[in-house]
């Protein structure tokens, strides 16, 4: 869109993205050399650098923990849940591959039977106590709309094309591109795109980067006390959102506009 329209600057296009939305913006900039007006920076802010797969099963993980479920129970809960998203991650690449063989499409009864598995597997593992502590924090939501939404949720791991997308995409390959400026800023205490997993793969991206003094810039920060939506938190779990008022930060809107001028600073920005 900034590319064709007649307001903006062609020179000077910079794209943000948010989680996922980071992903995005980065297999977007892959492209520029076929692009009219080329990318000139881009910002991922809780930017995952590992396979959609990692990311996925660390938040189902942490979810459980925070239901105070114990461990062995977090590694059976786990070992179901991965079933499915394995079955999703290579349903789409063999549905994305030329070569492999056109797949039929799964087909609800297929789906029933297949969670409805699950659930009877889970179910038979799981201690009274647990089952009596989960009823508990459900508070006013009755079983059957819990089961309906997290059959839901499990229907969106299997039919939802970019779901099965993302648990094969690794960022990380994207992000490599030193054709662009590139910004990184993640929050230490992010409990969905953790520290823990990024750490990592952006210091072997500075690595890379500082071997070569053509490259464009990479910058990779991670603001202190700073959860995924870049607020300032206590734990950095989901279930503190709703009890933080601010929108996002005063350090993080400092911290982004640093680096807009930083990465603008080999040619003039309107």
């Amino acid at each position: 869109f900034p590319s064709h329209d007649i307001l903006a600057d062609k020179g000077h296009i910079y794209l943000m993205g948010h989680s996922e939305g980071s992903a995005v913006i980065a297999m977007l900039a892959a492209k520029n050399n076929s692009l009219k007006n080329p990318i000139h920076g881009i910002i991922g802010v809780g930017t995952p650098l590992v396979e959609g797969m990692e990311i996925i099963k660390f938040q189902n993980e942490e979810s459980m923990k925070v239901m105070k479920l114990s461990d062995a129970e977090v590694r059976v809960y786990m070992d179901l849940v991965s079933q499915f998203l394995l079955f999703s991650k290579e349903r789409s690449q063999k549905e994305r591959s030329s070569t492999s063989p056109k797949i039929a499409p799964l087909t609800i009864q297929e789906f029933d039977t297949a969670y409805a598995l699950l659930v009877r597997q889970w179910e038979e593992r799981i201690s009274p106590a647990t089952v009596k502590r989960l009823k508990k924090r459900m508070n006013k939501i009755s079983k059957q709309e819990f089961d309906a939404l997290n059959k839901a949720s499990f229907q969106s791991v299997v039919y939802n094309k970019w779901i099965g997308y993302f648990l094969g995409l690794n960022p990380y390959t994207y992000w490599s591109n030193e054709l662009v400026h590139r910004v990184i800023i993640n929050g230490e205490l992010d409990s969905q795109v953790p520290e823990m997993l990024t750490s990592q793969p952006a210091k072997t991206l500075e690595s890379q980067n500082a071997q070569n003094p053509k490259n464009k810039q990479f910058t990779y920060l991670v603001l202190p006390k700073h959860n995924h939506l870049m607020q300032e938190c206590v734990t950095g779990s989901v279930d503190e959102y709703q009890q933080i008022e601010q929108t996002t930060s005063e350090l993080f809107l400092t911290t982004l506009l640093n680096q807009l001028n930083s990465m603008s600073a080999d040619s003039e920005l309107h």
